[in-house]
């Protein structure tokens, strides 16, 4: 049985489920190096990265279901662009492994933009990213993500000035 933090995280989950969970293969990241911020946070402009599959209409197509769903071994494995000052009203979702209510009822729920923006205001950090991105959170392969996309995203970043990156799974 899986236990975090004392808590049985099956105690709701079908047996046929946990079954497939228990034996899947998990990659486990040893190699992800973490470094501490070179400054206070105070002096910290933050990005923010989900996996809540969020897009915006008419600014990128949305991830691909469509081919998830003829083979479901497959994940979009892609990144899209969430500005800062998007419309909130086009932010859709596209993610077929979670329970879309609480992300649509308050954005924050997966992508706390509001959040990040009320510590800028308090001072807590300097600023949040112009821009911000959004992965597909269920990518059973995750080596185009670790090899193309991802540095893609860190590089996008960089060249925003991000200096610390916040990471939101669904």
């Amino acid at each position: 049985m899986l236990f975090r933090h004392g808590m049985d995280i099956f105690r709701f989950i079908p047996d046929r489920i946990r079954k497939y969970i228990e034996g899947y293969p998990f990659e486990k990241n040893s190699t992800c190096p973490f470094t501490r911020p070179s400054r206070p946070l105070n002096e910290c402009i933050v990005g923010l990265v989900t996996t809540a599959g969020l897009f915006i209409e008419g600014l990128e197509p949305s991830f691909d279901l469509e081919r998830e769903k003829k083979n479901p071994a497959w994940g979009d494995p892609t990144f899209r662009h969430i500005p800062l000052n998007a419309d909130r009203s086009l932010i859709r979702d596209a993610h077929r492994h979670y329970n879309h209510g609480g992300v649509r009822k308050d954005l924050n729920v997966l992508f706390p933009v509001d959040r990040l923006l009320a510590l800028k205001e308090k001072r807590r950090i300097r600023d949040v990213s112009g821009m911000n991105f959004s992965f597909m959170g269920y990518i059973p392969d995750l080596n185009p993500v670790k090899e193309t996309y991802a540095p893609q995203v860190a590089k996008e970043f960089r060249d925003a000035g991000a200096d610390v990156v916040l990471m939101v799974p669904s």
